[in-house]
């Protein structure tokens, strides 16, 4: 027979044997959980500041915007879009919240706990507290089309350029209120922290004006505007440790960092597009190549106007890169002739190749964790009805010595990595898609649906399939 304290035992003992099911049963088999809708991932390859995803290692908060669009655009899916707040320690989604109609991008200002969405449709930026997820207030910028999100941590100034006018608008980061509005600067804005000016552009304004603006990155007043060639219209403006560079069609400028002169034009080729800077120096690959193109891997310095050197030359498909300032690496992952796969370790000073590593797989997100001394490449390809093709997982690498250090296998290809380095974390996002299917009755050819007026006629169906994460511990 059992007395009052056993059953009480036995009780709890349930509540608990309850309660941690219900734990597996929410975070899957996997230790998975899932988003309130798809994340998209095409910030990264537009090469914007802001983006569908962010941190704050501060806080040790995630934020992903569910069904983010590409400015100006509705959602694809038609359904409504969130920001989802992630815990990168327990691995839990804190809050959603419900945004505009099309969000497209966020900034972290870590300083001030803040985070930042803009939305180019209702023309708001939405603050939220970092740490709990919760909306702060919502500022309007005075009714222009955000198109573009930058932060300055030191001035404490977030800055969102506007395609409506051209116009740079300025954010205190700590209150959220609009300080100062500048129009015909720009639709693009890029902090250079060391200097204390954003720069902005236009590009073919309608009138064949090419100009780059100089603005004070704590007033957001204009200081200074820049004419550019009519034939060399700017695409990206890339901030380096000599000075701020302007991608334009046929060259690049380099600009001095307070006054924006040009201090040197450089012939380039066309369509190839910086993905990162290191030191001084710019990392460059042909982004708008065709799919039967390869994609070269370029280290150029912009102070002498010549390619340091030419990694690689064959790669075929667009690569993935970190960077690696501590030990002056770059780590590249893309496929290679024959259907295989490498990871190379580059030396940022002279581009030699230290290392090439084969990988297993379609190489589809890199990231590193410094402090780890890891770096971990996403591999996995879906066909177009987002059914897995080969393996996918993660491969961690040594940063050190480039090479393999183990495979972590996963059910779906990743589509983003961010990392957690305080809290020695991986954050790994997983699939996500929107996709349009025919309704069950597209399959009756047209001709026999003359005779049979009651089946009704086919119309795509979107199917939304919204992104998973998973944490992974980059110490193991």
């Amino acid at each position: 027979m059992v007395g009052r304290r056993g059953l009480v035992a036995v009780l709890l003992l349930a509540v608990l044997a309850g309660g941690s099911l219900a734990l597996h049963a929410a975070w899957g088999p996997e230790g998975v959980v899932t988003l309130s809708g798809p994340v998209s991932v095409w910030a990264a390859q537009m090469g914007l500041d802001a983006a569908p995803m962010g941190l704050d290692a501060r806080t040790h908060r995630a934020f992903f915007i569910t069904d983010a669009t590409l400015p100006g655009q509705p959602p694809t899916t038609g359904e409504p879009s969130h920001l989802d707040t992630l815990d990168t320690l327990a691995g839990t989604v804190l809050r959603s919240v419900r945004l505009g109609p099309a969000p497209f991008g966020l900034v972290v200002d870590e300083p001030t706990d803040h985070v930042f969405v803009a939305d180019s449709v209702d023309g708001m930026v939405r603050i939220f507290d970092a740490r709990s997820g919760v909306l702060l207030r919502t500022q309007a910028i005075s009714g222009l089309a955000p198109n573009d999100l930058a932060v300055d941590v030191r001035t404490g100034r977030v800055f969102v350029a506007s395609t409506l006018y051209n116009a740079v608008a300025t954010l205190d980061a700590r209150t959220g209120a609009l300080l100062n509005t500048v129009r015909d600067v720009g639709d693009v804005v890029t902090v250079d922290a060391q200097t204390g000016r954003v720069f902005a552009f236009i590009a073919n304004n309608g009138s064949g004006t090419n100009a780059v603006a100089v603005l004070d990155a704590r007033s957001g007043a204009l200081v200074r505007s820049v004419p550019v060639s009519q034939d060399d219209a700017p695409a990206q403006i890339t901030v380096t440790a000599v000075g701020p560079v302007v991608t334009g069609a046929t060259d690049y400028l380099l600009l001095d960092g307070r006054t924006g002169q040009i201090r040197r034009s450089i012939p380039v080729r066309v369509d190839q597009r910086v993905v990162a800077a290191v030191g001084g120096r710019l990392l460059l690959t042909d982004y708008y190549a065709g799919p039967s193109s390869t994609y070269p891997i370029v280290l150029f310095d912009p102070r002498t106007g010549q390619m340091v050197h030419s990694p690689m030359a064959g790669v075929t498909d667009v690569p993935q890169f970190a960077v690696d300032r501590r030990r002056g690496r770059v780590f590249a992952a893309g496929g290679i002739p024959r259907g295989s796969a490498s990871a190379w370790m580059i030396d940022a000073r002279s581009g030699r190749i230290l290392h090439t590593e084969p990988i297993a797989g379609s190489p589809a997100a890199i990231a590193l964790d410094a402090r780890a001394g890891r770096v971990f490449v996403g591999v996995g390809a879906t066909d177009r009805m987002a059914n897995p093709i080969g393996p996918s997982g993660i491969v961690v690498l040594d940063a050190r010595s480039g090479r393999t250090l183990r495979t972590i296998p996963l059910s779906g290809p990743p589509t983003a990595l961010l990392v957690d380095e305080p809290a020695g974390h991986v954050i790994v996002v997983l699939g996500g898609n929107a996709m349009q299917t025919s309704n069950a009755w597209g399959w009756i050819p047209q001709p026999l649906r003359r005779w049979l007026p009651f089946i009704p006629s086919p119309s795509p169906v979107t199917r939304v399939s919204p992104s998973s994460v998973r944490l992974l511990d980059a110490t193991d």
